[in-house]
């Protein structure tokens, strides 16, 4: 129950807070690098664990790697909306 609170506060309310376009530019820059930093510590969690040895069977490693590819993705389409919404602003 406690992550999906922090997700939605962190993850939903910082994305949407770099996509407004009535907020001053050092509130867009704190947004993206707060969600920059939660994306980016998942990414390198996941990739670890799909990477590094242990006692894990194939199916969960690729399991793991598919979910760090999706937040990759994700990472990178936030980005891509950000520099575009960034480009709009004074």
């Amino acid at each position: 129950m406690w992550l999906k609170i922090v997700r939605d506060m962190l993850l939903h309310g910082t994305t949407d807070g770099a996509d407004l376009e009535r907020v001053s530019r050092r509130t867009w820059r704190l947004c993206l690098l707060i969600t920059s930093a939660l994306l980016l510590s998942v990414i390198v969690c996941l990739f670890l664990a799909a990477f590094l040895p242990g006692d894990r069977s194939f199916l969960r490693r690729a399991g793991f790697l598919f979910l760090g590819l999706g937040a990759v993705f994700r990472y990178l389409e936030i980005l891509k909306s950000a520099k575009r919404n960034g480009e709009k602003k004074p």
